[in-house]
């Protein structure tokens, strides 16, 4: 992310979004590879939004007191200051954080909670489940491991759901690596899409989600992700498999796509 004194094109955008209708003249300004459906200022009359934030695999970092947390993982660190203007602007929001320690653990927050939950790789894509309200319109954004935890999330919550159509309003995968194929002695699934995802099951994902991006890269040669063709948006970005979630480009597009989902 770069730094500056000055307020980013973002944080300005964000401005804008919140005291008056998007023109479609801004919305071309954004760029063309952008979601283009924003409509208006947020609608706090809506049923409340449940945001899942998954890690990759060892991106917990140590916080003031010297403790592994999802709260200091990247993506936390660049999507809270998005939740904290939705919520000013009136959208009703919950948040699930979570971060992978290592192999076979995973930190768990909610609502950017400090009192932090234990919970296993396998107990994690159960926890998401439960977490996804039928009632909530559901966001998942995953790096890496998260990625496909979020993919699989996903894909459990719409399978499980009465309802019919698009059940995840909007699904981001960075770079997603499969936790069950990509192993330390199984190099050669990690450098492809999620590799236990079958053509079949990308299919249904697409169906299930009203909005799936995915953003990838080729820069780390042995660990990295593809482009999906069932997502409605794919980016290749310029960077590695361990700093792609910092990517500007990339919180750029996640902040006008949950804009997009909270606008009438």
């Amino acid at each position: 992310m770069q730094s500056s004194a000055r307020p980013s094109p973002v944080a300005s955008i964000m401005r804008f979004l919140v005291l008056s209708v998007v023109s479609a003249g801004l919305i071309v300004a954004c760029g063309h590879d952008v979601p283009s459906r924003l409509a208006g200022v947020v609608d706090s009359s809506k049923s409340p939004t449940r945001i899942m934030v998954f890690g990759g695999n060892r991106s917990c970092k140590p916080d003031g007191h010297n403790k592994l947390s999802p709260l200091t993982t990247d993506l936390a660190r660049n999507i809270t200051g998005m939740i904290n203007r939705m919520r000013a602007s009136g959208a009703d929001l919950e948040i699930m954080l979570a971060c992978f320690t290592g192999p076979g653990e995973v930190l768990l927050s909610y609502n950017f909670s400090h009192e932090l939950e234990t919970e296993t790789p396998e107990g994690l894509v159960a926890r998401g489940v439960k977490y996804a309200d039928p009632d909530a319109r559901l966001i998942l954004i995953g790096h890496s491991y998260g990625g496909w935890t979020a993919m699989t999330v996903a894909e459990e919550v719409a399978r499980k759901s009465a309802r019919s159509g698009s059940v995840v309003a909007g699904l981001v995968t960075i770079d997603p690596i499969s936790r069950k194929n990509c192993t330390y002695t199984s190099w050669s699934n990690c450098v492809t899409a999620p590799a236990d995802f079958t053509e079949e099951r990308l299919e249904f994902l697409r169906h299930a989600s009203k909005y799936w991006a995915n953003f990838f890269q080729r820069k780390t040669p042995w660990l990295h992700s593809s482009r999906i063709s069932q997502a409605h948006f794919n980016k290749e970005l310029d960077a590695t498999h361990f700093n792609i979630d910092m990517h500007q480009h990339l919180w750029r597009h996640v902040e006008l796509l949950l804009h997009d989902r909270l606008t009438p």
